[in-house]
């Protein structure tokens, strides 16, 4: 089964600072399919929130990833910022990524 994660804009927190990276096992791909091999569940995302993963899978802290799409495309910072903190919970949700601090799975 595939699901869908989208990058939809949140209406409430910033995700400023925030230390995420893709887990070790996630399989990411270039036209934004995602599969994670310990559980079997594959996700597809948008071209942008590829491009957000592919950050963190490099290491990159959501500050940096939100000046790099500030930089890029043309949004609103606040409105980016509750996107991006929405897509981050959702992205956690699936266990797909984890905090710098957490244990690897």
């Amino acid at each position: 089964m595939t699901r869908e994660v989208i990058y939809l804009e949140n209406k409430n927190k910033n995700a400023t600072h925030m230390n995420i990276k893709t887990k070790p096992s996630i399989a990411l791909s270039a036209s934004g399919f995602v599969f994670d091999p310990v559980t079997g569940e594959s996700y597809s995302v948008n071209p942008i929130g590829s491009e957000i993963l592919k950050m963190m899978e490099e290491g990159t802290n959501t500050s940096l990833i939100k000046d790099a799409i500030l930089k890029k495309y043309d949004v609103d910072e606040a409105t980016f910022e509750k996107d991006l903190y929405d897509f981050v919970g959702m992205l956690e949700n699936f266990r797909i990524v984890q905090r710098h601090d957490e244990t690897s799975i």
